[in-house]
């Protein structure tokens, strides 16, 4: 034969433990299954913070249309089971109590490797040998703009049916549109107040009748059973009494928006779910990373009421709450929360965004066809998300 007709034998100069390899009998062709496997450690367990770090190793997951998709967390809040299963790039999911700790060992691929408890299993779906390994300091949030394609969570199939079942019977009218709504309150967790990200009451009754009344919405509160109570009123179902987690995902994903009045763990939620969003009270810059949706800061006002024009104040890596508390707190800096009719400004011009959703959600966003396979990294640090301001509503207090 003509050697020049060889096959190219270049994959199998780095085999894998687990590899399928098949040679021609001409030996002109050699195939094999060489995926790019990632393994993420997702050990953030904050509901902003999981989320984040789901989105991200799976956005890195679709750089490769090979790719396989290893994860390991700590399952020990009710929600973060529910998070992994509404992730559909997850190849193999490990909990961090099946595995020694530590657990770095289980990366070594040489023949003298020790054994362990899971090893067949591990080292069979090629855990054992990543090309990409990422820990939580890895995956920050504010470059999350900066993939193309970006993964986005997905309600299973098999579940929708049942939810909506759940949503209907608790009195979600499915002729009319709504919108879930939700802010911080202290409570959670035995976590303190918050003075920056906790929300005036009286703001939340007023959004609700603005929705209700003048906007002919319905309203779904989420949050947890530790919430302060709502009071009855048409229009409104209270799913934080519930605490399902995977129900008020669902509200999210079906949602003509979702209004974040304070900064909060569920903004994560319904951008990885693609519903737009409207997010005020902001104090961090960077929590938003999907372009669907309006982002209204808080003020940086000085001591003689002045206020810190909003531009600015993103342009000098200002909009931080830590950075004003505790850097420009002591020079007479604070921040203000926004008032009502700022809160109400930013609902209108969500709503009015959104008028191509008169009804229940029904778009998902778009499955990936096509992968770049090739990434930069670091990922580029991207800002996309769409600020608004209404100065002719502030007023120093």
């Amino acid at each position: 034969m003509d050697l020049e007709m060889l096959a190219d034998f270049k994959p199998l100069l780095r085999p894998r433990q687990r590899q399928d390899i098949s040679l021609t009998r001409n030996l002109r062709q050699v195939e094999t299954d060489h995926p790019f496997i990632i393994f993420a450690g997702l050990f953030d367990r904050t509901l902003g913070g999981f989320i984040h770090h789901n989105l991200f190793c799976a956005s890195v997951s679709l750089n490769y249309s090979n790719a396989k998709l290893h994860v390991c967390y700590t399952d020990d809040r009710p929600y973060l089971a529910d998070i992994i299963e509404m992730n559909p790039h997850i190849h193999q999911c490990w909990t961090s109590d099946g595995l020694d700790n530590p657990f770095l060992g289980y990366f070594d691929g040489t023949s003298t490797r020790q054994s362990h408890d899971q090893q067949a299993m591990w080292e069979a779906g090629g855990a054992s040998e990543p090309d990409f390994l990422l820990v939580p300091w890895m995956m920050d949030h504010r470059k999350l703009s900066g993939f193309f394609p970006r993964a986005h969570l997905r309600i299973p199939p098999e579940k929708r049916d049942a939810l909506q079942a759940r949503l209907t019977s608790l009195g979600v009218d499915t002729k009319t549109w709504f919108c879930t709504l939700h802010y911080r309150e202290a409570g959670y967790l035995d976590r303190p107040a918050d003075g920056a990200r906790d929300l005036d009451q009286d703001h939340v009754s007023a959004i609700i009748q603005h929705v209700t009344r003048d906007l002919g919405g319905q309203i779904i509160r989420l949050g947890h059973p530790g919430m302060a109570a709502l009071d009855r009123q048409d229009g409104v179902v209270d799913l934080s009494v519930d605490d399902n987690f995977m129900l008020q995902a669902y509200a999210v994903a079906r949602a003509r928006y979702h209004l974040q009045i304070t900064d909060s763990g569920p903004m994560a939620l319904a951008q990885g779910l693609g519903t737009p969003m409207a997010l005020g009270n902001a104090v961090t810059q960077g929590g938003v990373f999907a372009e669907e949706g309006l982002v209204l800061c808080q003020h940086i006002v000085n001591a003689q009421g002045r206020r810190i024009p909003p531009e600015l104040a993103r342009r000098k890596g200002l909009l931080d709450k830590k950075i004003v508390e505790r850097v420009l707190g002591p020079h007479g800096f604070r921040l203000q929360r926004n008032s009502l009719a700022e809160l109400t400004a930013l609902v209108d011009d969500i709503h009015a965004q959104t008028a191509d959703c008169p009804g229940w959600r029904t778009t998902t966003p778009p499955e990936v066809e096509t992968f770049p396979e090739a990434m930069v990294w670091p990922v580029p640090d991207i800002d996309k998300a769409h600020y608004v301001d209404y100065p002719e509503l502030f007023s120093p207090t």
